[in-house]
């Protein structure tokens, strides 16, 4: 069993401390008062290991931490051109068409318009070619290849993986509106 050091059991007292004074989990209460961080800092910190100084400080990283949201990143621009909606017009998967959209932390994401099932993020591994960034063993990644028109937005998709192969799905529509992502707001999590 792994032994905690001092300044990290020090910092998960800090942090128990003001999840407690902040109201618990409930992220609806998240808002602390600077007197209530004040107060869980103090409580959870002994004088003779920190400062008022740094207490004050620790205190105010604390806040901040626990009332903003991290920001979120930018698209990659070059991902823009490659968003829509792919699919068959017609045939047996007519109905089961991929959306495509850049993300705010700079990679691809593709999803299925017809499952409630969180998108693949993909990162390129050419101009064209992209790959899952998260897999193993047992389910290897997601590959993603791109046709491009004469105007070098995307034309056709073929998506490679364990479970199938789905190949030359045309580009049906622009995203439909509303889905593309604000990256102007803070992360959700």
């Amino acid at each position: 069993m792994r032994r905690m050091t001092t300044p990290s059991l020090t910092l998960s007292v800090i942090l128990a401390s003001l999840l407690a004074a902040c109201g618990g989990g409930n992220r609806g209460d998240m808002k602390a008062t600077e007197t209530q961080v004040d107060a869980a800092v103090t409580k959870a910190v002994p004088s003779k290991s920190a400062s008022a100084s740094e207490a004050a400080g620790a205190a105010e990283t604390a806040q901040t931490a626990a009332v903003d949201p991290p920001e979120q990143g930018s698209q990659r621009k070059e991902f823009l051109p490659l968003e829509g909606v792919y699919g068959d017009k017609e045939g047996p998967n007519a109905n089961r068409n991929f959306f495509v959209y850049a993300t705010c932390d700079g990679h691809l994401g593709i999803g299925a318009m017809w499952g409630d099932v969180a998108p693949w993020i993909l990162d390129p591994t050419s101009e064209t070619s992209f790959k899952e960034i998260s897999s193993n063993q047992y389910n290897p990644p997601l590959e993603a290849q791109f046709e491009l028109d004469a105007d070098g937005n995307g034309k056709t998709l073929a998506l490679n993986s364990h479970f199938k192969e789905r190949g030359n799905m045309q580009r049906l529509s622009d995203l439909p509106e509303g889905w593309e992502p604000d990256c102007s707001k803070p992360a959700e999590h």
